[in-house]
């Protein structure tokens, strides 16, 4: 790339708006951004990060944008920002053993849901209990009589 292209790219960036819920996810879908535009510097994607965040959020890492370390900035306020808004596993495994419902959401989804909670620390047979325990009665009846393992 030339420099004039980095600019343009730079430029036309748009990252989305700060994902308070899925912070990983939020992460995750901004390096793409990043790489999409051809943005490779720690510099531009730390300041990048920082202009996308809301006054609330800035709170939470006011000490890393006052005071930014000399290396590896985006490292350090996006790993903040994961550890600030994510939650622990205990939260997570509670939020799986109790508050997670099927609701509006298709099955599929919310296993896919259980699935990103458990982190790999429940054994798959009691994660397809639990799920299998959040369907309809009559959804039970029909996938209680399959022995196909779930997703």
């Amino acid at each position: 790339m030339t420099s004039e292209t980095v600019e343009v790219a730079r430029i036309a960036l748009r990252l989305p708006p700060f994902w308070k819920s899925n912070v990983r996810l939020w992460i995750a879908q901004c390096d793409h951004a990043f790489t999409f535009s051809g943005i490779s510097s720690d510099d531009t994607k730390y300041s990048a990060l920082v202009a996308n965040l809301d006054a609330e959020t800035l709170s939470y890492v006011s000490d890393i944008v006052l005071s930014p370390p000399n290396s590896d900035k985006y490292h350090t306020l996006s790993q903040r920002l994961i550890t600030q808004f994510s939650d622990s596993e205990t939260q997570k495994i509670k939020k799986l053993l109790t508050d997670l419902q099927l609701g509006d959401e298709k099955p599929s989804h919310l296993l896919r849901k259980m699935k990103e909670l458990s982190n790999g620390q429940l054994q798959d047979d009691f994660l397809q209990s639990l799920w299998l325990q959040r369907m309809p009665p009559h959804i039970q009846t029909v996938l209680s009589a399959s022995s196909e393992p779930f997703g």
